[in-house]
């Protein structure tokens, strides 16, 4: 999965106390046990269990490396991977040995990933009289109370299918008939349900958030089309979806898009002249200068998802769509992007400024200093506030 504002899913571990088995547990090999061995996410979207070794042996016990294997079996259109591996190592050596008739442990808590599947701990250990232990347990994960509050609205948009998760302000303590709204287009690869955790903050702050899966991402068919027609069609479905969503006022709608899908959003934009704004984040601006610089590995993929024709790619271009967006936009590009080239970004900002359309610009590497992501998204909830803010 590619990068996004959302930050990566790590997970977290405590150390549990030392606990005592009960006195009459037999001498022999250790017990690795999780409670629950049923994971359900909790409505802040986190899994929590109990890992515990038992010590039924006659000398101490050491645990040496601690991994997580998982399979997703969430419907996912994307070519991401379903299944992978954690390393807990650093976690599990924290754990304090047991001695015989004790067990040591950890309170294991993390950001639930994905809705449906399983997970397997493998945990291995050795005694101090240097036998070693090969141990796994197994949970599997049946919802989120999070994602049932949230489930996915299935639009159409021609032929095609297009996945949108709204979550409704907070607004508790407010008096406000009506809340701004943010559609969120991450990067392909990127299901709009992974990023539920990640909208939790901007529901908080009074903001309806929606999250749009683009085209071969998430439930949304087809496949990626390099911020083609299909792509454009699926935010603009998306978008006008979110507009008319309970309690949304329409005239502080903005969209707000990292890496190719904040091309999308810009390209989309020009569509919807009422959005309040549109955040690109690590945009590509012109995909000759994209295609110019990739790999050679990379440069079949990206024409056969953009086509061959100049047209098409003209299509895809926010350069060449500067002056018809009409509504304000703020440009940002992150040193993380790995973006070394100001170029097409600049030139943007500077066909907008030319015909006096709003434009606001930051970027890495024309900043006095580094410009990283966290200045980013800073600036960009700046952008968010006074473009939402009521007269």
């Amino acid at each position: 999965m590619r990068r996004s504002l959302l930050p990566a899913a790590l997970l977290a571990c405590t150390l549990a106390a030392t606990m005592l088995v009960a006195s009459h547990a037999r001498a022999g090999e250790p017990v690795f046990r999780i409670t629950p061995d049923t994971l359900r996410a909790s409505e802040l979207g986190e899994w929590r269990a109990s890992l515990s070794i038992e010590n039924h042996g006659d000398w101490g016990l050491y645990a040496d490396s601690l991994y997580m294997d998982w399979v997703s079996a969430d419907p996912d259109s994307s070519s991401a991977p379903h299944r992978g591996t954690r390393d807990l190592n650093a976690l599990i050596k924290l754990a304090p040995p047991a001695g015989t008739g004790e067990s040591t442990g950890l309170e294991w808590s993390a950001p639930a990933e994905f809705e449906r599947g399983r997970v397997v701990f493998r945990l291995s250990a050795h005694d101090a009289k240097k036998a070693h232990y090969a141990m796994s347990v197994a949970a599997r994960v049946v919802g989120s109370d999070l994602s049932d509050a949230h489930p996915s609205l299935l639009l159409k948009a021609g032929s095609q299918q297009v996945e949108l998760v709204i979550l409704p302000a907070d607004t508790t303590g407010s008096a406000a008939r009506s809340t701004p709204a943010v559609l969120y287009v991450p990067p392909t690869g990127t299901p709009a349900r992974s990023l539920l955790r990640w909208a939790m903050p901007y529901q908080a702050r009074g903001y309806t958030l929606g999250i749009v899966s683009q085209p071969g991402s998430g439930r949304s068919s087809g496949a990626s089309d390099q911020s083609g027609p299909a792509s454009v069609a699926a935010v603009s479905a998306a978008l006008e979806r979110l507009e008319h969503a309970n309690g949304v006022d329409a005239q502080r709608v903005l969209v707000w898009g990292q890496d190719d899908g904040a091309t999308t959003a810009l390209l989309a934009a020009v569509r919807h002249p009422e959005l309040a704004g549109i955040i690109a984040m690590d945009a590509s601006y012109d995909p000759w200068a994209s295609y110019r610089k990739l790999p050679d590995a990379a440069r079949a993929a990206y024409a056969h998802a953009a086509g061959r024709d100049s047209a098409d790619w003209r299509a895809r271009s926010p350069l060449a769509a500067a002056t018809r967006i009409g509504s304000p936009v703020l440009v940002l590009q992150s040193l993380e992007s790995g973006i070394t080239d100001t170029a097409p970004a600049q030139a943007f900002a500077a066909e907008r400024a030319g015909q006096q359309l709003y434009v606001e610009a930051r970027m890495n590497g024309i900043e006095p200093h580094p410009f990283r992501h966290h200045d980013a998204v800073r600036v960009a909830l700046d952008f968010l506030t006074r473009r939402t803010r009521k007269p």
